[in-house]
């Protein structure tokens, strides 16, 4: 793996940059106001927190801490960084931030795509066809997306893949 090098930027013109824009946050994962049903009352989220989690009868599959627990975040940090250095108005911060979202929503669908252990179990295996055990038809892992909210309120929304 290649050493990081550290980033340096311009400290002030993209704190000015970010107050241009106010209050501005990104969230990337399955974000539970857009619902999405599965089979009985049950929404993608909350099959997402199960499988994350585990239940009595599913083991915890842990591919969201995972992926945050992984050196993406931090490429992805230092990315925006450097988006932010190049910006030259509350736009080009804005589309930084767009762009980080994006980022870290693709590399969390990949991840979850990917994810295999603990696999299925083999009636599941059985009953889906396949062993993946995040997907089965594909609903929530293509309903992770980045969102950019503004002063409280979302403005953008971003899925990872569709």
């Amino acid at each position: 793996m290649a050493e990081s090098k550290p980033v340096k930027v311009e400290s002030l013109k993209i704190w000015g940059l970010l107050d241009a824009i106010g209050s501005a946050d990104v969230t990337v994962g399955l974000h539970e106001e857009d619902g999405g049903r599965l089979k009985a009352e049950s929404t993608v989220a909350q099959l997402a927190y199960w499988n994350e989690f585990g239940t009595s009868n599913i083991p915890a599959r842990a591919a969201y801490r995972q992926y945050a627990d992984s050196s993406a975040l931090t490429e992805a940090g230092r990315a925006l960084l450097r988006d932010l250095a190049r910006a030259t108005d509350a736009t080009g911060a804005q589309s930084a931030l767009g762009d980080f979202g994006t980022k870290l929503a693709q590399g969390l669908w990949r991840h979850v795509d990917s994810f295999s252990n603990p696999p299925n179990a083999p009636y599941t295996i059985k009953k889906k066809g396949f062993n993946d055990p995040l997907v089965e038809t594909g609903q929530t892992r293509d309903s992770i997306a980045a969102v950019i909210w503004s002063d409280g309120k979302r403005a953008r929304k971003i899925y990872a893949r569709r």
